[in-house]
């Protein structure tokens, strides 16, 4: 498997109780902070409808080691949405930063989230077709490709896993994150092997799998 391009979310979120602190929390200083420590191209300027997050969009994380883009920044009153041009990771070092900021600034610090869960995202290419996890493909695909009102090839263009909602938590149920996807890249033909992955798991484990998948289909050829 080769790698082209990653990308990465992280949901955090907890109570808001659990949060907010005693004598409340100025958005005037948060804003301030995260400005200073992000720099972000696009950021609120005004309060944000009921039920929605205040949104920055463009903003970067200075480290010594290297820097981090952070794409887009989503603050609630129950938590944070974050999504950067990398690892998950480098998510998890953005979202510890805000945490941070925010304790500094009178939250309290929560031990446990609700809900902390990722979503990593990955465009690679395969030394293998993925149409080779199914015993008999080449039969299944020309008699689907036969039966077609306009007759042409067909090949397998994605594979999509969830958990049973009904055997996870209410809380979790109604989010699911338990996704894993690969689709054919959209500008891509079959023959390139060029593929989009989405899963909610980590930058590493997500690698993992890909080249776990691209191992089996080769060793069924």
């Amino acid at each position: 498997m080769k790698l082209i391009t990653m990308g990465s979310e992280v949901w955090w979120l907890v109570r808001p109780d659990d949060i907010r602190p005693v004598r409340g929390l100025s958005i005037h200083d948060v804003f301030k902070k995260i400005q200073e420590t992000f720099t972000f191209a696009e950021f609120p300027t005004a309060l944000p409808q009921k039920d929605t997050g205040f949104v920055f969009k463009e903003g970067i994380l200075r480290r010594p080691e290297y820097n981090i883009v952070v794409k887009v920044l989503d603050v609630y009153n129950d938590g944070t949405h974050l999504g950067v041009d990398s690892s998950t990771d480098d998510a998890d070092i953005v979202l510890q930063e805000l945490r941070q900021i925010m304790i500094a600034l009178g939250a309290k610090p929560v031990e446990q989230a609700l809900l902390h869960y990722h979503v990593s995202t990955i465009v690679c290419e395969f030394e293998n077709d993925i149409g080779g996890i199914i015993s008999e493909y080449s039969d299944l695909s020309e008699l689907i490709s036969s039966q077609l009102d306009i007759v042409a090839k067909v090949g397998l263009s994605g594979l999509h896993f969830f958990a049973d909602p009904t055997t996870l938590p209410p809380r979790i149920a109604k989010i699911n994150p338990t996704h894993f996807g690969l689709e054919q890249r959209q500008d891509a033909t079959f023959a390139e092997k060029r593929y989009f992955s989405i899963a909610n798991m980590t930058t590493n484990n997500h690698i993992r799998v890909l080249s776990a998948l691209d191992r089996q289909w080769d060793r069924r050829k």
